[in-house]
């Protein structure tokens, strides 16, 4: 089974370990602005609710999947990361690894964020791409060394703003999971089968190191 890559490792707990610095931006349109602001609020709370307690393993991978769910679109991330495997997997097998993706990501996560104490979140500037979606401009602020370049994938579905990917210096959550995934489904002879099982298999073994 793959390890998550460096870059991308950080995407997601940095966003629910660090303060958040909201920078002066040009004034833009309301959907971006709205964009920005979500990602604005978000690091703060995320920092109040996972940073600001002190929570044992099962309380911390409960509060993560309570903030990934409400705030990320997690299905649509689980079928973009699986890309035209999706279309070949059965019934069974897409809500099988739909499940074991929101798990995986969680007990890869969720314990992370305690790594990051220092780091501020910029949220510079927003842009809209369509109706309903936007990028977010934000850097990473980090003591004695580079800024990391992070935007954030902002879209509007059912009425509720939802990240929907994430592209640390230019290299996308979705796309880099795509690869991992798409990987291992080639090694198990084309089955998404083979990635269910390694999904499985990766998080049990994550979560028995930490208990």
């Amino acid at each position: 089974m793959w390890k998550p890559r460096g870059a991308i490792t950080l995407t997601l707990f940095l966003f629910f370990s660090i303060a958040s610095l909201d920078m002066a931006r040009a004034a833009g349109d309301e959907f971006a602005d709205g964009a920005h602001r979500f990602i604005q609020t978000l690091a703060d709370r995320a920092v109040i609710t996972l940073a600001g307690e002190k929570l044992d393993r099962s309380e911390q991978q409960e509060k993560f999947r309570q903030l990934l769910n409400e705030n990320f679109e997690v299905r649509l991330l689980g079928k973009w990361a699986l890309g035209r495997h999706w279309r070949r997997a059965t019934k069974a097998e897409r809500a099988d690894y739909l499940r074991l993706f929101e798990d995986f990501i969680v007990s890869t996560y969720s314990k992370r964020f305690r790594q990051y104490t220092n780091e501020k979140l910029a949220v510079a500037s927003a842009s809209s791409r369509s109706a309903k979606l936007a990028i977010v401009h934000s850097r990473l602020m980090r003591e004695s060394h580079k800024p990391i370049r992070i935007d954030w994938r902002v879209a509007y579905p059912s009425g509720k703003y939802k990240i929907v990917d994430i592209i640390v210096e230019g290299i996308s959550l979705v796309q880099t999971h795509r690869s991992e995934f798409g990987s291992v489904i080639r090694q198990n002879g084309g089955k998404v089968s083979g990635l269910i099982t390694a999904l499985r298999d990766k998080t049990e073994s994550l979560n028995r190191r930490r208990n």
